[in-house]
């Protein structure tokens, strides 16, 4: 990490192609695998001598980051972050619900209410939805019991059962599952509920004017807006 911080000390001077280190960044779950490719690419085509290190975000990643073991992070709005980390909105989000492409449910979206007759699969992301989903806090907002039939960790366990059987999942638009064969979406009407799901960095308050932090967060946010062009962004 010393090599890090120390391999430059003005933004003016910062030429990522220089760098020789290992970036190490954790990324949620609901984001990992649609970006993973895309910031690879962007990362080492700047920065060809760099190791690539992209972790899914874990209990342990806020920690980590206060620790300097991990360089940079990509989370939903985190409320129990500690001082010692900034959280910088890059871009609002967006959640369809997925059923396998022959499930009975008839219609191609679906109202908060009608959450109730689905079993529904979640993908449990570290420091945002642990104890509870997002789906399930907004179906108790409206007076209902969410049937949560299936939480994993893995993206892929989640979409393997949701594909084989009659449950729901409720996904980011970065998992790219729109023509995922297998699956149909349903557009979500959250009517006037509102979900909290700005993306944001994570980093460490003592980096916040680094170069590589500030190189990182550029990359990221023009990677996001590439692949989500819809979604709002300031």
């Amino acid at each position: 990490m010393d090599d890090l911080a120390s391999a430059v000390n003005h933004s003016s001077e910062f030429d990522p192609a220089e760098l020789d280190v290992t970036l190490k960044l954790a990324i949620s779950p609901f984001i990992l695998s649609g970006i993973a490719k895309d910031l690879f690419n962007a990362i080492r085509a700047e920065a060809p001598n760099v190791q690539v290190q992209l972790l899914n975000w874990s209990k342990s990643t806020i920690q980590d980051i206060v620790n300097d073991d991990i360089q940079f992070g990509l989370n939903y709005t985190i409320g129990h972050a500690p001082k010692e980390l900034l959280q910088k909105r890059i871009i609002e989000d967006s959640f369809k619900g997925y059923v396998r492409a022959d499930h009975p449910y008839p219609k191609d979206y679906i109202e908060v209410d009608d959450g109730v007759d689905f079993e529904i699969a979640t993908l449990i992301a570290a420091d945002w939805n642990s104890n509870q989903s997002v789906s399930e806090k907004i179906i108790r907002m409206r007076g209902h019991e969410p049937n949560i039939a299936f939480r994993s960790e893995l993206p892929s366990a989640v979409i393997d059962v949701v594909k084989n059987s009659d449950m729901m999942f409720p996904g980011s638009s970065y998992l790219n599952l729109d023509t995922h064969p297998g699956l149909r979406s349903l557009d979500i009407y959250f009517g006037k509920v509102s979900i909290d799901a700005e993306i944001n960095a994570v980093y460490h308050h003592k980096n916040r004017n680094s170069a590589t932090t500030l190189w990182l967060y550029k990359l990221i946010k023009q990677i996001l807006l590439n692949n989500n062009r819809e979604l709002s962004a300031n």
